[in-house]
Formats: structure tokens, C-alpha cells, sequence
């Protein structure tokens, strides 16, 4: 009963984090979309708005507990903060020209690879049915956004496709934290030097930052205090106990969720043939989740 009850608190944790991160595509395309939010601002805003949620959360729980032990060094954090600033810029850039499931699909499915190559890199050998797994899901998702592949601007795929290099390094870097949530903020912090200097280069290259508040900087203030940040801690949470393979494969259900989000939210098609793509997803990562063996990272109390 007791190994049931886990399984089921963890599979519900572990669809928390997903829908956040298919959170941060909808708030993003919603706050560029429909209130012309400059994108430089917005990963700003996003990011400081994150280090205020985190420090915050970090002060919440250390209050109560003694702070794990984590060897961390300067160079891990810095590196650790760049991708995830790749991520962060390309994220906001790509949206520009891409609705919410075709980005959701190069991001994503450029993680899946980022991952896939480092697991082979590191020798673990997929089985049999993550293999089927991913396959199935890799087609659903072409399928869930076939319609959406011939438009936006070569462009917006690259910095996807940046973005999904970022995020998927950030990920398997983040896969033996001790303490996801004080070392997510730590590197949300690393982020604020890169990010002025990114402003001071595009001011320098004559790029205009005319910042004002409206919705679309509400929308960033929450995208940046709540699917990034809290989203975030709780993905590394989660996400220590899978497999690299495994934590890509789940990842791909993101486009899913931020398809069916932009047709309810923001008008976007949602066709018959992006439900069979949806069911694909959902099939192969069902089938690549439960056959594939469970990662035990670290025997340390995690954070609560």
C-alpha cells in the first residue's frame, strides 16, 4: 500500500513539473502574442522574478531543516547558468515566429536527443521497450504538429533548437542535485550578469529596450516565479529518480500539453491528426515510464 501510495504521489509530481514546463510556452507566446512583449525583456523579467520565488522558497525550507550537504563548485554553477541562460534566450527568441506545440516540438525534441547521445555516450543500454517507447512518441510528435512544421522563419527554429541544447545539458547536470531547489536558485542567480550583459550588447548594437509595464509583464513575472522556478525545482526533484533516457522520453509530452493549451487558450489548431499524435506521445511514454528501471541519485534527505 505504502509503494503504491509513492508511486502514485510520484507520478502526480511528476506531472506538476511537466505542465509547468508547458506552462512557460504558453505564457511566453501568450505575453509576445498578444501584448508585443519585447523577448530580451521578458527573459529578464523572467529570470528576476524567479531569483525573488526561489530565494524566498530556499529561506521557507531551510528555516525548518538543515541544509543537505552538496559539493559545488564555481565552475559547475557557471557552466550549470549558461545553458540554462541558452535555454532561457532562445526560448523567449523562438516564440517570436513558432506557436506553442511546433516550439514545444523542436525544444523538446531537441532534449530527447541532447539526452538520448549522452546516455549512449555514457553506456546505458535502452531497452528493448524504451526503444518502442521512443519511437512512438517521436511519431506523435511529428504527427501533433505536421501542420505546424512548414511555417515560422528559419530562424525561430534555430533558436529552438538552442534552447533545446541548453535545456537539455541543464537537465542532465541538474539529474544529482542533492538540493533542487537551493541549487536552482543559486543558478537562476548566476543568470543575472549574462543577462545584463545580453541588454548591454544589444544596446550597444542600437537594439531598442523600451520596457513598460502591462500584462504581458505579468505574464512574465509568473512564468518566471512559478513555471520556471518552483516549476524547475520540482522537475530536478522528480527527475533524479529516472533515467537519462526515461527523463527525456517524459519530456516529450510537453508539446502535447502546450498544443492542447494554445487551441483552449490562444486559438491555435488542435486537428484529428495531432489527437492520434497526442495518443502516440502519451502510449510511448506510458511504455518507456513503466518498463524502464528506477534511478535511485543520492541516499541524502531531499528537500522538502
Amino acid at each position: 500500500m505504502n509503494q503504491c501510495f509513492t508511486s502514485i504521489r510520484y507520478m502526480a509530481l511528476l506531472t506538476l513539473a511537466l505542465l509547468a514546463l508547458a506552462g512557460n510556452s504558453l505564457l511566453c507566446r501568450a505575453a509576445l502574442l498578444t501584448f508585443h512583449t519585447d523577448p530580451a525583456l521578458f527573459t529578464g523579467l523572467r529570470i528576476a522574478s524567479g531569483c525573488v520565488a526561489l530565494a524566498l522558497l530556499v529561506w521557507l525550507t531551510q528555516r525548518k531543516q538543515a541544509t543537505a550537504t552538496h559539493k559545488s563548485a564555481a565552475a559547475y554553477t557557471l557552466l550549470s547558468a549558461s545553458v540554462l541562460y541558452l535555454y532561457f534566450l532562445g526560448f523567449s527568441y523562438a516564440y517570436i515566429t513558432l506557436d506553442s506545440g511546433t516550439g514545444a516540438l523542436v525544444l523538446f525534441g531537441c532534449v530527447q536527443l541532447t539526452m538520448s547521445v549522452a546516455s549512449l555516450w555514457r553506456g546505458q543500454r535502452l531497452h528493448l521497450t524504451q526503444w518502442v517507447g521512443m519511437s512512438l512518441a517521436m511519431g506523435g510528435l511529428y504527427l501533433l504538429v505536421a501542420r505546424g512544421i512548414s511555417g515560422g522563419e528559419w530562424h525561430g527554429y534555430a533558436f529552438m533548437a538552442a534552447a533545446g541544447l541548453g535545456w537539455g545539458i541543464y537537465t542532465l547536470l541538474g539529474r544529482n542535485s542533492l538540493a533542487p531547489v537551493r541549487d536552482t536558485c543559486r543558478n537562476f542567480f548566476a543568470c543575472l550578469p549574462l543577462c545584463g550583459l545580453s541588454f548591454a550588447a544589444l544596446l550597444g548594437f542600437g537594439y531598442p529596450l523600451e520596457w513598460q509595464w502591462h500584462w504581458g509583464s505579468v505574464l512574465a513575472v509568473l512564468s518566471g516565479a512559478i513555471t520556471s522556478a518552483l516549476g524547475y525545482a520540482l522537475w530536478f526533484y522528480v527527475v533524479r529518480d529516472l533515467d537519462r533516457a526515461s527523463a527525456g522520453i517524459c519530456q516529450l509530452t510537453v508539446p502535447l500539453l502546450a498544443a492542447g493549451g494554445g487551441a483552449l487558450l490562444l486559438g491555435e489548431p488542435f486537428t484529428a491528426t495531432m489527437l492520434a499524435g497526442a495518443l502516440l506521445i502519451l502510449g510511448g511514454v506510458l511504455l518507456s515510464l513503466l518498463t524502464a528501471p528506477r534511478r535511485h541519485a543520492t541516499n541524502a534527505a531531499p528537500e522538502s
